[in-house]
């Protein structure tokens, strides 16, 4: 029979490792850190018969496509620039080609959870990275790259991960000792994630103090990317720290609350289904007035929003509203007083309704009546809190957060025509 202690800390490993799984977690053996741009790939839409032959700009094209997510076709710009330039491909000119080359194969490896896929692209990518090691042996990117190539190839060839996870380690190595800080602490945060998942001796490298040790170092070389922390927070799991690994769940969210929703995206990206978010919102009546903020950080600064932000782990949607009430806008009204207030709940799930991701959020209303109004005083979040009248409101619609506007036309009626919540 297992001990109670036992028991507690097995459902918290599980509750976390559920968290870090939600959130996008790729711990397997050669996930390029989630430091690279990785997205939803876009079909190609490159026109090869109008492109330049010349390789410096095809380069050119070629990372305008990736940073727009259009991984496929930077691919296909890179095959055009090789076949077009044969001479300059082959010699070390032709390192800027096949480290991205090497990139291009490993974010696609990222993008499927197909073995027979996985293993096509990450031959292709293991071949680039090695031509940039060859063609540029004192350079970051091609030893990163092929390090995440050979990460993905040794998941899916188990007969020979041992000697493939060796090379990896030496190419983050090198990679680490040629510039630390490439991709917000790249080489880091890929031998954590090695060191987290890998088997023990004598089977594969797996130990839980390396990976604490280089996702910790990760942190230090970057420590507003996200990413760092939610790897590190991974790490801590499976070394049993869960309280260590809470801290590092929340100081993600934080993170990625205050970088916007590209961030969000590409930190979420290796996830193997499609997160889903949580959030809560507070719409407050007042003397026919509503409390509204202005947001002080991306993605919306600036804008006008209702209260509101993410559920915690441990909270209810009702403990969460309160709490983000409280946080943003320093509201001195009691619990009892808001509960007696609450009007109704309404659930805002359009797929397409947050800029961050799949996020569906629980709005509630409140009703204050004739009360005197209640003191409030931004904080957090907010740069701005204030009472606006709610006959004002239709003509601002323009100068609200997503739907936040809608949210409020819901409860409020304030075009006279209800929406739907949903």
């Amino acid at each position: 029979m297992k001990s109670v202690a036992r028991s507690n800390a097995e459902r918290r490993s599980s509750a976390l490792g559920a968290v870090l799984l939600s959130a996008g977690l790729c711990f397997v053996t050669g996930c390029p850190g989630s430091g690279a741009q990785v997205k939803p790939d876009a079909p190609a839409k490159v026109d090869l018969a109008s492109l330049p032959t010349d390789p410096a700009k095809l380069m050119t094209i070629a990372d305008e496509q990736f940073d727009k997510g259009g991984v496929r076709g930077s691919l296909e710009v890179l095959k055009f620039a090789v076949e077009k330039n044969p001479d300059w491909a082959s010699g070390k000119d032709g390192y800027a080609a096949q480290w991205r080359l090497g990139r291009a194969y490993a974010d696609l490896c990222g993008q499927t959870d197909d073995d027979a896929k996985i293993t096509a692209l990450a031959q292709e990518g293991v071949a680039a990275g090695r031509k940039a090691v060859a063609a540029g042996p004192d350079q970051v990117e091609g030893h990163y790259y092929l390090a995440a190539a050979l990460g993905y190839q040794a998941k899916t060839q188990k007969g020979e991960s041992k000697d493939l996870v060796t090379e990896l380690l030496r190419e983050a190595e090198r990679a680490d000792q040629i510039d630390a800080r490439y991709d917000h602490g790249g080489a880091a945060r890929v031998m954590g994630a090695i060191y987290t998942k890998a088997p023990a001796p004598p089977i594969s490298v797996g130990d839980p103090n390396k990976a604490v040790a280089q996702l910790q170092r990760a942190a230090q070389l970057d420590g507003e990317f996200p990413g760092n922390a939610i790897y590190l927070a991974g790490a801590l799991v499976a070394d049993e720290r869960y309280d260590d690994a809470e801290k590092q769940v929340l100081r993600a969210r934080e993170l990625l609350q205050k970088g916007g929703w590209p961030r969000y995206r590409d930190a979420w990206a290796a996830a193997p289904y499609p997160p889903v978010f949580v959030t809560v919102d507070a719409v407050l009546r007042c003397q026919d007035h509503v409390l509204l903020i202005r947001r002080a950080h991306a993605p919306g600064k600036g804008q006008l929003a209702v209260p509101g932000g993410f559920i915690e782990q441990r909270e209810t949607v009702w403990q969460s509203c309160l709490r983000e009430l409280a946080e943003e806008t320093h509201c001195d009204v009691p619990e009892a007083t808001l509960r007696a207030a609450l009007q109704s709940v309404a659930v805002f799930d359009h797929p397409d309704r947050s800029q961050r991701g799949r996020t569906i959020t629980h709005a509630h209303y409140f009703d204050l009546g004739d009360a005197p109004f209640p003191v409030v005083q931004a904080d957090d979040d907010a740069a701005l809190v204030q009472w606006t009248r709610i006959d004002q409101l239709a003509g601002m619609e323009e100068e609200f957060f997503e739907d936040h506007f809608h949210m409020l036309d819901h409860f409020l009626q304030i075009t006279g025509l209800v929406g739907s919540a949903g």
